[in-house]
C-alpha cells in the first residue's frame, strides 16, 4: 500500500515539474479541440499574445489570433493528422491584442484520450525576428537587384555614348588629317607638274628650233605620260588611304610604312627633313618605289592582324606630329635640319614599333596628360588636341596594342606595341 502512495506522489512530482517547464519554456504550448475552444496556453503564449487565458478559452479564439486563411490552414493540418497521426509543421503569423503580429513555427501533434474528443497539441518558436530579417533581405536584395540592373542600363548607356563621342572624335580628327593630306597632296603633284611644264617648254623650243622628230617626238610624249600617271595614282593613293576597314584582316608593318611614306615623302623632303627606318635613310630619288628598309617589314615576322585602317591612321597621326615638332623648333632654329627615325622590332609575340623625332620635345610637367582628348601642346590654333588620343583609342580599343610617349635627349619619341600574327 505504501508503495502505491508511493508512486502516486513520484508521478504528482513529475507532472508538477513537466508542468513547471512547459510555463517556464520561451516556446508557445497550445492544446485546442477541432470544435471546440483552447484547452490549454502557456505562460510564453499569453505573455506574447497578450492576452489572458480566460479571454481566448471561448470558441473564437481563433478568430482573435488567426487570420482566417491561416486558420483554415490549421484546421486543415488538424485533419490530416486524425488520418496519419502524425506531426505537422507549419509557419504562420499570429495576431497579438494590440494590432500587431508575430510569426511562429508550430509542430502540431494529435493528442488521443478515451472518452474525450481528440485535441492537437502544438509547440511553436518565436520566428518573428528571423522573417523579419528574412524580408529585409529579400527587399535589399530586391533593391540591389534593381540597382544593379539600373547600373548595367547606365554603364550600356555609357558606352554606347562613348564609342558615340569616341567615333566623333575619330571623323574630328580624320577632318584634321584630311587638311594634312592635302598639303601633302601639293607637295606629290608639285614635282610631276613642274615636270610636265618643263617638257612642254622643251617641246616648243625643239619645235620652234626646226630639230623635231618622230624619236623626239615619241620621247616627249612617254615622258608627259609618265609624269600624268604619276598623278593619276597618286589620287588613287588620296582616295583609298584613309578607307575604314571593316573587318580585321592580315597586314604587314611594311604595307603600312610603304603607304605612309609614298604621302608624305614628298612633304618631308621638300621641308628638309631626313627620314629612317632602322636606321637606314631613305633616299627622296623616286617617290614611286618603296624603300628597301621598308620592303623588309613586309615579311611574316612582322605580320599583324587588325584594322588596317585603323592603325594607318595611328601611324599617320604619329608622323604627323613628328613633321609639326620639327616645324615648331624651327621657328627658334632657322636652318634647323629635321629627322624622324622609324624602328621596328618583332619581340617574341610582339611587335614594337618606335617613332621618334628631333623636334621640341613634349613640354615638363604634360606628359601625363597628352592622351587627353583636346590637350594638345602645341600653339594656339594649330592643334587639335585629339591626334595621341584617336590613335590611343584605335590602338587599345581596336588592335589589343598600347601606345607609349616619352622624351629624349633630342625630341621625343612614340612607341606602339602590336600582337604578331602568324598565317
Amino acid at each position: 500500500m505504501s508503495s502505491d502512495y508511493c508512486n502516486v506522489d513520484r508521478c504528482r512530482l513529475c507532472r508538477q515539474v513537466s508542468d513547471g517547464i512547459i510555463q517556464s519554456a520561451d516556446v508557445i504550448v497550445i492544446i485546442f479541440e477541432l470544435n471546440g475552444g483552447l484547452l490549454f496556453a502557456n505562460n510564453y503564449a499569453l505573455q506574447v499574445t497578450g492576452y489572458s487565458f480566460d479571454e481566448l478559452s471561448g470558441d473564437n479564439w481563433r478568430e482573435k489570433i488567426l487570420n482566417r486563411k491561416d486558420s483554415e490552414r490549421l484546421m486543415s493540418v488538424y485533419e490530416e493528422l486524425r488520418y496519419t497521426e502524425k506531426s505537422a509543421q507549419l509557419t504562420f503569423p499570429v495576431l497579438t491584442k494590440d494590432g500587431g503580429e508575430i510569426y511562429v513555427d508550430c509542430r502540431c501533434s494529435l493528442i488521443r484520450s478515451e472518452g474525450a474528443p481528440d485535441a492537437v497539441m502544438g509547440v511553436c518558436r518565436n520566428v518573428t525576428r528571423s522573417i523579419m530579417l528574412e524580408s529585409s533581405l529579400r527587399e535589399k536584395n530586391s533593391m540591389l537587384e534593381e540597382l544593379t540592373r539600373s547600373l548595367e542600363r547606365s554603364v550600356i548607356k555609357g558606352i554606347e555614348e562613348r564609342r558615340a563621342q569616341e567615333l566623333a572624335f575619330a571623323e574630328h580628327t580624320k577632318l584634321a588629317a584630311i587638311e594634312n593630306m592635302i598639303n601633302a597632296l601639293a607637295h606629290q603633284w608639285r614635282q610631276p607638274l613642274t615636270a610636265a611644264g618643263i617638257i612642254i617648254q622643251d617641246l616648243q623650243d625643239t619645235y620652234e628650233e626646226g630639230d623635231m622628230n618622230e624619236e623626239l617626238m615619241r620621247e616627249f610624249c612617254d615622258t608627259a605620260l609618265e609624269q600624268i600617271m604619276y598623278l593619276s595614282r597618286t589620287i588613287d593613293d588620296f582616295r583609298n588611304y584613309f578607307r575604314p576597314s571593316y573587318e580585321e584582316e592580315y597586314f604587314t608593318i611594311g604595307e603600312i610604312l610603304g603607304e605612309v611614306f609614298h604621302i608624305f615623302s614628298p612633304k618631308i623632303y621638300s621641308d628638309f627633313i631626313t627620314y629612317s627606318v632602322n636606321g637606314i635613310e631613305c633616299e627622296p630619288s623616286d617617290f614611286t618605289k618603296t624603300p628597301d628598309s621598308v620592303e623588309r617589314l613586309k615579311g611574316r615576322d612582322y605580320l599583324a592582324k587588325g584594322y588596317k585602317s585603323h592603325f594607318k591612321q595611328a601611324v599617320t597621326n604619329m608622323v604627323q606630329n613628328s613633321y609639326e615638332s620639327i616645324q615648331e623648333r624651327r621657328e627658334t632654329e632657322p636652318g634647323f635640319i629635321g629627322r624622324i627615325d622609324i624602328g621596328v622590332v618583332r619581340e617574341n609575340t610582339d611587335i614594337r614599333m618606335i617613332i621618334s623625332d628631333n623636334g621640341v620635345g613634349i613640354p615638363e610637367g604634360q606628359m601625363e596628360r597628352i592622351f587627353e582628348p583636346y590637350f594638345t601642346t602645341k600653339h594656339m590654333g594649330r592643334g587639335t588636341g585629339m591626334g595621341l588620343y584617336i590613335s590611343r583609342v584605335l590602338l587599345e580599343n581596336y588592335m589589343d596594342g598600347n601606345i607609349t610617349a616619352e622624351n629624349r635627349d633630342e625630341g621625343a619619341s612614340v612607341t606602339i606595341v602590336l600582337k604578331g600574327a602568324e598565317l
